[in-house]
């Protein structure tokens, strides 16, 4: 009976550390390089999941320091942002959202691209919800397991005895 009060000791030693593990980390999003046209114009297009044109697409042009332009695509899909300076910048659209780097007219690097292409994909995804497994993860309840599956035997054992 020890023994077994000892693996079972031993055991719950052993699981909060998988408990309180670090979680992986995120994939990292790429950022774009895009460059601007004459006078700081970002110009680009969104597309569906289907690959067509989103007609009336609503966008938002985000800076770094969170000041927000809202942009509307229209029936082709196209939309055009005058008066737009070099910087970090956060594109959203449904679905998401992509790092900008943009670069002022003939300053950006050989790899950046002209125009921003966009994938709108308002598509819900739905997953199932286990609450049972969120629930029974919980450091307490996993604590609490432990220290039952202990004390139970030990009470048991000398009710027999």
């Amino acid at each position: 009976m020890s023994k077994c009060v000892a693996v079972v000791a031993c055991i719950g030693m052993l699981l909060p550390q998988f408990t309180f593990g670090a979680s992986p980390a995120g994939i990292p999003r790429a950022v774009r390089d895009i460059e601007l046209q004459k006078g700081g114009v970002l110009v680009g297009q969104v597309l569906n999941v289907a690959g067509q044109p989103a007609a009336k697409a609503k966008l938002e042009l985000v800076d770094r320091n969170g000041r927000s332009l809202s942009i509307l695509s229209d029936d082709r899909g196209n939309f055009r942002v005058a008066g737009v300076r070099g910087g970090v910048y956060q594109m959203k659209v449904s679905g998401g959202y992509v790092g900008l780097r943009l670069w002022a007219n003939g300053t950006a690097p050989p790899s950046a691209q002209n125009q921003l292409l966009m994938l709108n994909s308002s598509t819900t995804v739905r997953g199932q919800d286990s609450s049972f497994l969120r629930m029974a993860s919980n450091p307490w309840i996993i604590s609490a397991a432990v220290i039952a599956a202990i004390a139970i035997p030990i009470a048991l054992d000398k009710d027999a005895s």
